[in-house]
């Protein structure tokens, strides 16, 4: 008993020292009017959760994650659930997965480099492929209207095939017996889409959709190096909004509330969509 304590140990101690002990710090700050320069802390109970949702510039950082993600996550699920099935068998298959998953390999860093360049209004990849069928690109990163846009694009570029590989496994999962059988009574392909397929991939998508619905909560370095928040605020997502609190003007006590009221939406979401994960299990038992 005593030698199995031991070998715990270390890893018990790294975990008090930087997982749990932060997190408590962390709900303590957000009680707390603190900034890093000043000794006192003021505890001001949940006050700094009453400013979150009174600040204009608050209320803003929530607003456009909720718009990044409500429009990232449906082009992530078509198109990865697409692409799965695209390449679900056929010679090369397992090559196209590979280079398609390749982008969810990269740092946020690179890819923002990589699309900072591809947006580029005069000389980038964008603007020159629509150039060519004749149309004017805007000035993505620029322009409030359209960077948005651009770094939901970039998203979708960099995750889609690390969600593909997820529906890739759950298509694996359908018995090849239940389209045999679908065929012969003469559904066609969208018939079976609907009728087998997404029925008997509703668990993969409600997991694709947990995961895709954090990501996008917690997206920052793709938004740091493409747009910085900018412009005028249009992609200041809550992580960014966070990190300019605490690291800018170093109002760690609100920062810290930022995380916390984040980390309390995205258990209420989770929740949610793990009961949805239950029904759909429910159901397909019954």
């Amino acid at each position: 008993m005593r030698a199995a304590l031991l070998a715990l140990l270390p890893t018990a101690l790294i975990f008090l020292v930087f997982t749990a002990f932060p997190l408590v710090y962390s709900v303590y700050l957000s009680l707390h009017d603190w900034s890093f320069f000043s000794p006192a802390r003021e505890f001001v109970a949940l006050e700094n959760f009453r400013k979150i949702l009174a600040s204009p510039a608050g209320r803003n950082a929530f607003r456009v994650t909720g718009l990044y993600a409500i429009s990232s996550i449906p082009l992530l699920l078509v198109t990865s659930l697409g692409l799965a099935l695209l390449l679900q068998r056929g010679r090369g298959a397992a090559l196209y997965r590979a280079a398609i998953f390749a982008p969810a390999a990269l740092s946020p860093a690179v890819t923002g480099l990589i699309w900072s360049w591809a947006f580029e209004p005069h000389s980038g990849l964008i603007n020159y492929l629509l150039r060519r069928i004749g149309l004017w690109g805007p000035n993505w990163l620029a322009d409030p209207n359209w960077a948005l846009p651009a770094l939901i694009i970039a998203t979708v570029w960099q995750y889609a095939g690390y969600y593909m590989v997820i529906f890739s496994a759950g298509l694996e999962r359908i018995p090849a017996s239940y389209y045999e059988a679908a065929r012969l009574e003469g559904a066609g392909p969208i018939r079976r889409l609907f009728s087998i397929t997404l029925p008997l991939l509703r668990k993969t998508t409600a997991f694709v959709l947990v995961i895709a619905t954090i990501n996008s909560f917690q997206a920052f370095g793709l938004v740091y190096v493409l747009t910085g928040g900018g412009p005028m605020d249009s992609t200041n997502l809550v992580v960014n909004y966070l990190y300019r609190e605490a690291f800018e003007f170093f109002r760690l006590g609100y920062a810290s509330a930022v995380g916390w009221l984040l980390a309390l939406i995205l258990v209420a979401l989770a929740l949610v969509q793990i009961r949805y994960i239950g029904r759909g299990s429910r159901l397909r038992e019954e």
